[in-house]
Formats: structure tokens, sequence, C-alpha cells
């Protein structure tokens, strides 16, 4: 339901598409419906172009890339999702988070490793900010990227 070529940073969902994944939701429950990202190489990057694979790519708005006439691709993130989920289709945020993390861990037999902050867990994670703007990102528990103007925490 959110997918390259519905949105990019600024993704649009029709009525329709808002109230079926409301539905969806509501029927079958976070634990049954994830959602994933098939984003290339080129994710979150600013419209432009840009070589990617070998090929020269353009970057759209919209949330693809192109290489000439052919579609090469998506850029938008697993927190486009999120943030589409919760600001498009409004679903609750703990349910978007779920569905980003602990329904896709369990579908690829990895819970207890990923998709949730556990002991014994990875903890990889997005550190938030109120607005849903990314903070820091921590892989094994240790800090690797954080905010433009943020020092790590």
């Amino acid at each position: 339901l959110f997918e390259a070529g519905n949105e990019a940073p600024d993704l649009k969902l029709s009525p329709a598409a808002r109230q079926l994944a409301r539905a969806l939701v509501g029927l079958r429950g976070p634990e049954a419906v994830a959602l994933v990202s098939d984003s290339t190489p080129a994710a979150a990057l600013p419209p432009g172009r840009y070589r990617m694979g070998g090929l020269d790519a353009e970057i759209r708005a919209e949330g693809y890339a192109t290489t000439g006439e052919s579609l090469a691709g998506s850029v938008v993130t697993l927190l486009d999702c999120v943030r589409a989920a919760v600001r498009l289709a409004g679903i609750p945020l703990a349910t978007a988070l779920r569905m980003a993390s602990a329904t896709p861990a369990a579908v690829l037999g990895l819970a207890g490793k990923k998709g949730s902050l556990v002991a014994g867990a990875d903890a990889d994670l997005l550190v938030l900010g109120p607005a849903l703007e990314l903070e820091a990102v921590y892989r094994m528990g240790v800090q690797v990227r954080a905010a433009a103007g943020r020092s790590g925490r």
C-alpha cells in the first residue's frame, strides 16, 4: 500500500487507499500486515542524477528512480512508509512501528533477534523525534549516525 511511485518523503494516498489500509490492519491486525520497502541504494537521496549499479539514474521527487524510460527502483525508505501509514492512513504510531519491525522479523524467523528491544536482541533501532524525524541510528546497540547538528548520545 505504501510503496515506490506512491510517495517519497512527500507521499500521497487516495482516500480509497487510506481506507483500505486502515481496514486491512483493523481486520488482520499488525501481526499480519508488514510495512516493507524495496528501496534501492539511492534511498533518501534528493531528486537529481546519480550513478547506480553502473547505470545513470534520475531520482524523481515522487519516490522512484529511472534510467532513461525504465524504472530503476524505489527511493522510499522504511521510515517513509511508517510516516505514510501514520500521517496518511491514520494508523496509530505504535501499530505502524510494529508493522515495520516485529512483524517482518517474525515473518523472516528472526523474532527475538530483530524487531524488538529485548535482552539478547541485536538492538538495531532508530531514534525518532516528535515529528517522526530521524534523530539517531543504532546498530547492535552502537550509535552509527546522529541527525545533522546532533552529537552522539
